[in-house]
């Protein structure tokens, strides 16, 4: 590596300036200028984003480490038991700036060496709020308490799961590659020990990052079933954040980072309840996968208590006045989440819209890849559970309708439909052919999108296609009006300037969007009643 200290580095009056010096932990992408002085130690970021202070009298000890790349690290530990560090400096300014050091400061510098085994199997040292993993003694790496967002024990192996590359003010801090999780396993002679020792490291973790520090505790919903991703937990409430808690893991969702919420009722074919989704942004992470969404199951027929921690007056003052909240709030499982989240969070749940499919229901079933789900059309959106997907119409630019006339002589029983955007392709399988009429009337309504195309397979005349039908259904001997219909029909028609495309950014400004007083979560029950009285 060149030396640059010549150009980077000013001495005077035995004070030192460093250019295109990292700062450790979450920031190790951005460079800034280091300086040391009789005053201490100063690191300010060259984008103007951050700047840190280290005064001279809270200096307990300072190391120099060289790193594999051949430069230098500078790790300055506390009186209070925290530590920084700071990369990227050469060997002259490691030589220089240990002489302000001494001069100045008063300090003796250690050196330690880095071990360069590459072995996976070590010691846990700590050196104020850093973890440092040695080999012989020697460091390989060490790990920022700072950067820790959540830690867990898997009590029965042993294994201990450090999630990091936590999140500052709703961004990712790291650009490129970025570690995302750490899994240690606490060797012992049997199980139990294992266990034991896993579940102290974690404890040692969350005193040191403040990972269980989340303020006050104002209400909480126990034994709630959240499907994806899938646990067991009581969702706690505090003023900045909503916290899930599960036997062995936990997540914290900063409001801030909350996009949307939905609340569909529960499908007629299903064991499971009604769904309550939240959708965050960035999204969760569990090893390498991600969750934008976090589904939960939630009953709407019993009703249960919850004590909300504040007085009416600081309720009215945390929440304003048409709040609905009080010092005890009683309602169903499903409704108590909903207000809590809209409270908090100042955004409103977005409930099912008009469509009603041909058996009364709010959704159609159907297969997405490999997996059977249900599609839910919105007012402004679609969405596809399960696995979770969310479309605005606003993103779509196409959407073909395939399969919904004859296949090779016979009439299919399912079409299919295949949703294009500007960069992506959905494709949704197997839906019964009787919801052909309901879901084209739906988007064709108000120009949810602006190009429904019909594409039929095994014949090209569209009226040809209508008489098949019309002579194999089993619902109907009239013909289908809707398989009439050609590529860009609508093309002429004039836009509806009420309706305006796509979907708001979840702030609270969607139409469909309705607010939980205004929610009244028709069930498809209700819906399957009112389809009988009509026909």
């Amino acid at each position: 590596m060149p030396d640059t200290s010549k150009s980077n580095c000013q001495s005077e009056n035995m004070s030192i300036q460093v250019a295109h010096i990292r700062q450790g932990g979450q920031r190790a992408q951005v460079k800034g200028t280091f300086k040391v002085s009789s005053d201490g130690f100063t690191w300010r970021a060259k984008d103007g984003s951050g700047v840190q202070s280290v005064e001279a009298d809270e200096i307990e000890k300072i190391t120099w480490m060289e790193l594999p790349n051949s430069t230098y690290r500078l790790l300055v530990e506390l009186k209070d038991g925290t530590s920084s560090k700071f990369d990227g400096f050469s060997q002259a300014n490691n030589v220089q700036i240990t002489e302000v050091i001494k001069a100045e400061l008063d300090h003796q510098v250690e050196s330690k060496q880095m071990s360069a085994k590459g072995w996976n199997w070590g010691d846990i040292d700590w050196a104020g709020n850093a973890m440092t993993f040695s080999v012989d003694g020697k460091p390989a790496f060490d790990l920022w308490m700072n950067d820790v967002s959540a830690v867990n024990a898997l009590q029965t192996k042993g294994e201990v799961a450090i999630e990091v590359g936590g999140v500052e003010g709703g961004e990712e801090m790291n650009s490129g590659d970025s570690l995302f999780q750490v899994r240690l396993f606490c060797n012992k002679p049997d199980q139990k020990e294992a266990g034991i020792a896993a579940l102290k490291l974690v404890e040692t973790i969350k005193e040191k990052a403040d990972v269980g520090k989340t303020g006050k505790l104002y209400t909480e919903i126990a034994d709630v079933m959240v499907q994806v991703p899938r646990s067991r937990c009581t969702v706690e409430f505090y003023d900045k954040m909503v916290r899930f808690v599960g036997k062995s893991e936990e997540y914290k969702v900063p409001y801030e980072r909350v996009r949307r919420m939905f609340r569909f009722p529960k499908p007629q074919d299903e064991e499971f309840r009604s769904l309550f989704i939240i959708a965050v942004d960035p999204p969760l992470r569990k090893g390498q996968t991600v969750y934008p969404h976090i589904v939960i199951q939630v009953d709407d027929t019993e009703t249960m208590k919850l004590n909300f921690d504040m007085t009416k007056e600081e309720i009215k003052e945390r929440f304003g006045e048409k709040n609905q909240l009080d010092t005890e709030i009683e309602s169903t499982e499903a409704k108590l989440l909903s207000v809590l989240m809209k409270e908090f969070t100042g955004k409103k749940t977005i409930g099912v819209g008009s469509f009603e499919s041909f058996i009364g229901s709010s959704y159609i079933k159907c297969t997405m890849k490999a997996s059977e789900g249900h599609l839910f059309l919105l007012e402004k959106s679609l969405f596809f559970i399960k696995p979770t997907l969310h479309v605005k119409y606003g993103d779509i630019s196409e959407i073909e309708f395939k399969r919904v006339g004859m296949d090779k002589g016979m009439a299919s029983q399912t079409f299919d439909i295949i949703i294009h955007t500007a960069t992506d392709k959905y494709e949704f399988k197997s839906i019964p052919r009787d919801e052909y009429k309901s879901v084209h009337d739906f988007l064709k309504e108000k120009k949810r999108v602006d190009k429904l195309n019909l594409k039929f397979q095994g014949a090209k005349d569209p009226d040809k296609v209508a008489a098949e039908l019309a002579g194999g259904s089993s619902r109907s001997a009239e013909p289908d009006p809707y398989l009439n219909e050609l590529d860009g029909e609508d093309e002429d028609e004039e836009e509806d300037e009420d309706y305006e495309g796509g979907e708001g950014d979840g702030d609270g400004d969607d139409s469909d969007a309705d607010s939980d007083d205004d929610y009244e979560g028709e069930g498809d029950e209700d819906r399957q009643a009112k389809k009988q009285r009509k026909e």
